[in-house]
């Protein structure tokens, strides 16, 4: 038999019918909330992250460091902490195994006899996915110190099995959730394993052309090493010139808005094609000198960041920000959908070369400088269409991969969450 849903008197939500054989009880008849504070002079240190307690390495400046960590609480294995202020992304709580101090800003909580901390942990975890401390925190906005108050906390209502069912949830859920983890560690790294393979195609392509029967010779370029005999090789500066975007000035709105796509980092994809952009510019855009506009079919480049040297491809007239250059030929001696395809490779070497600076910038003048091979414009054509339709078919094989964790993630969840109210039982 199951109860009819209990609704918590001091906020809006429902935990959900539970079994006849269970109660309810709230978080300050289960939990102690631990606030002594440490004086050791040299703790170990950890932190909460998605994937658990871990201790922090504060010997290379690992995040933000206090200048002090007098004060912080002390953790014991068995604890369950809970993170107050970040409500938006998930199971941001977890049972720490390790002995440590912690910041105080999180709430760290003892169960009392009779109870398993390891239940509740999955518990608070199903609160987490479903906004439900997000719908009890309180703040300037939601996006400024929201946060969960001790005070919110302590009244939640819990689903309170017997103890010994507690732990053999607890011991199932450990059991499925470890059996579905391994299964989305296999499928990313099949993600990983797909894309070098695209990477692979891609530079064997742009590299070696589409024959093996071709004489080779020595590129003496060390990113493109042997090259098929009767290829040309050139730096990007003799074939092509490059138009490095802008942001219009925020100070005109009107600019904004329109039918203009005005493409930003965030915007470039593995598919490389870009349609449609997350922000776009209106006609009146075009009345801004600083302003600058390609059409479709244009080869863009990220020049900075973490994602400098990724490549994009127009499919419309667009417009793009200040952290993207395009790449346009001077002629047509290349094909444009053969230069995006060949940038894919020297773009990630040139990165690569760049990765000792503490931010990588790929200038003008570094594009200028980087060395592509340049087949007959026969060939050119034949490749870009041989990729053309080979590396959607890989990327369709991931998109498969990535709805099939999608749906591991979703299944995990929802195990948890019918485990921890009983809907499933597993006693």
């Amino acid at each position: 038999m199951i109860k009819e849903s209990i609704t918590c008197l001091s906020c809006a939500d429902s935990i959900g019918a539970v079994p006849e054989d269970w109660h309810y009880t709230k978080v300050k008849n289960v939990f102690d909330r631990k606030k002594e504070k440490s004086d050791e002079k040299d703790p170990i240190v950890l932190s909460l992250a998605r994937t658990g307690v871990r201790v922090r390495d504060i010997s290379n400046n690992e995040g933000q460091l206090a200048s002090s960590y007098d004060g912080y609480n002390p953790v014991e294995p068995g604890d369950l902490l809970l993170n107050p202020m970040d409500l938006y992304s998930g199971a941001n709580c977890s049972i720490s195994d390790v002995s440590g101090v912690i910041s105080p800003a999180y709430f760290n909580l003892r169960a009392r006899e009779g109870y398993d901390a390891k239940f509740y942990d999955y518990f608070f975890k199903t609160q987490y996915w479903a906004m439900a401390l997000f719908a009890k925190g309180r703040g300037v906005s939601f996006d400024n110190r929201w946060t969960l108050s001790y005070e919110a906390l302590k009244d939640i209502i819990l689903p309170a099995p017997g103890y010994e069912e507690q732990k053999k949830i607890a011991y199932y859920l450990d059991e499925k959730t470890t059996s579905i983890d391994r299964m989305i560690v296999q499928a990313n790294k099949s993600i990983a394993d797909y894309r070098a393979w695209k990477s692979s195609i891609i530079y064997e392509a742009a590299t070696k052309g589409l024959s093996g029967k071709t004489v080779f010779r020595d590129s003496g370029i060390e990113w493109i090493k042997k090259v098929p005999d009767q290829w040309r090789i050139t730096r990007l500066h003799n074939i092509c010139s490059f138009l490095t975007g802008s942001t219009p000035s925020t100070k005109n709105p009107e600019w904004f808005d329109g039918e203009i796509q005005w493409f930003t980092p965030g915007d470039f994809n593995h598919l490389y094609d870009l349609y449609e952009s997350s922000r776009t510019l209106s006609a009146k855009a075009r009345e801004d000198k600083a302003a600058k506009f390609v059409p479709r079919n244009t080869v863009l480049i990220i020049g900075i960041g973490g994602t400098a040297g990724k490549i994009g491809y127009t499919k419309v007239e667009c417009s793009f920000n200040q952290q993207i250059t395009a790449i346009l030929p001077k002629s047509e001696i290349i094909d444009k959908r053969y230069l995006m395809y060949a940038m894919i490779p020297a773009a990630l070497y040139t990165k690569e070369t760049l990765m000792h600076t503490t931010l990588p910038i790929i200038n003008n003048q570094t594009l200028g400088s980087v060395s592509i091979t340049l087949p007959s414009k026969k060939e050119q054509l034949e490749i870009a269409e041989y990729l053309d339709e080979t590396c959607p078919k890989i990327e369709a094989v991931i998109r498969e991969k990535k709805n099939l964790i999608a749906e591991l993630e979703e299944y995990k969840k929802s195990i948890i969450f019918e485990a921890v109210t009983g809907k499933r039982r597993v006693v």
